[in-house]
């Protein structure tokens, strides 16, 4: 029921416009009135009636490309405003998203994200009983803090937005049962990564939200040329934050131990250092040059191609 609140709790109710700031504020509050209630077969069955009279409406209106263009530039204007340069930066450079329905680009997504991986074998009875790093609090409301805002939520619909309120400064009037809340997401985090919740939870939590990233704009494609595309998988905000906060304490050891074949590791701006410092010593060495080789990525390992293929070494 956990991964499914944010849908019941904070979904917007369907229609064919937008829906307004006061609108949403009382229907999300009647719900919180019937979740705090135990009503839960209501909210259920209101959940079940929105998915009907989605279906009903049919789909949105496309937006012409001057429609999408005066919405990429007034999101990028609001990145600006909050000092999101880098943010900004990316959405005006960005070709936009594909359909994931669409069958050429299913099949992309299937051939450059394919599901054979390396099994992963059982945990043996030692394994599980292995004792593990915990998060803390204090760790935990350290990554909480450091949460950055606008950014897309995964399969679960919660936003870094969402979490982040559950904090609250010593001087904010609030109840206990409130002020207790990170403690209480603390105890689900420490759950979560000993093992103690059952295996069809962890199939759910590691799930991700799977988008097609264009590398083109559109207007740049040849004729009967399909657009090709970049999978991005979204992963659940809570993984996000539970995975930043059990590194927490670990970042210095990883930096002590990699360093300085691995430069830049969990230090701020490490990869522009990097950037700027390959350049000053091509302009300054002539006759020399650097090569960058992406033999394995996320997306592009060995074990994911069949045995045989002739592209391979």
């Amino acid at each position: 029921m956990w991964l499914l609140l944010p849908f019941l709790l904070l979904r917007k109710p369907p229609n064919t416009g937008k829906t307004r700031a006061k609108q949403l504020d009382a229907t999300i509050t009647k719900r919180m009135q019937h979740w705090s209630s135990g009503r839960w077969h209501i909210l259920v069955r209101e959940y079940e009636t929105d998915v009907i009279i989605k279906d009903t409406i049919g789909p949105y209106r496309q937006q012409d490309q001057d429609e999408r263009d005066v919405k990429t530039v007034s999101i990028a204007l609001g990145h600006l405003a909050k000092n999101k340069c880098s943010k900004a930066r990316r959405l005006l450079q960005s070709h936009g998203l594909s359909n994931i329905h669409n069958n050429s680009v299913l099949e992309q997504l299937r051939q450059k994200h394919p599901h054979c991986k390396a099994p992963i074998p059982d945990l043996t009875t030692d394994q599980i009983a292995a004792q593990r790093h915990g998060i803390l609090p204090e760790h935990l409301r350290k990554a909480i803090r450091e949460l950055s805002s606008d950014v897309a939520p995964g399969l679960g619909g919660i936003r870094n937005e969402h979490i982040t309120s559950i904090l609250f400064s010593d001087q904010r009037d609030v109840t206990e049962l409130a002020k207790s809340a990170v403690d209480h997401v603390c105890e689900l985090a420490n759950a979560i990564q000993t093992g103690d919740l059952p295996d069809h939870f962890y199939a759910v939590y590691v799930a991700t939200r799977l988008v097609a990233a264009n590398k083109k704009e559109p207007g740049a494609l040849e004729e009967d040329e399909e657009m090709p595309v970049r999978p991005i998988n979204v992963g659940n905000a809570w993984r996000r934050l539970f995975t930043k906060a059990y590194f927490e304490p670990l970042i210095e050891i990883f930096i002590e131990q990699t360093k300085p074949c691995q430069y830049g590791c969990g230090k701020p701006g490490g990869g522009t250092q990097l950037v700027f410092g390959v350049k000053a010593m091509l302009d300054g060495a002539d006759g020399t040059m650097v090569a960058s080789v992406d033999v394995k990525n996320e997306y592009n390992k060995i074990m994911h191609y069949p045995r045989g293929n002739p592209g391979l070494p």
